[in-house]
């Protein structure tokens, strides 16, 4: 499903929105489900942190 999604959208950039309207995915993953996955604030959380620790 996700390659389909990938080679599909690559070059217009609307990998999210092809994601949103795969029915096949849509069995398994709620709106919200596929949306968190694009949420980089999980991992980019520390960022601040980690750069005053390599710069002090």
């Amino acid at each position: 499903v996700l390659q389909q999604g990938t080679f599909k959208n690559a070059d217009e950039n609307l990998f999210l929105n092809a994601l949103l309207n795969d029915e096949r995915l849509k069995k398994y993953l709620s709106e919200d489900e596929i949306k968190a996955c694009f949420d980089y604030s999980y991992y980019t959380k520390n960022v601040g942190a980690i750069f005053k620790r390599v710069f002090e």
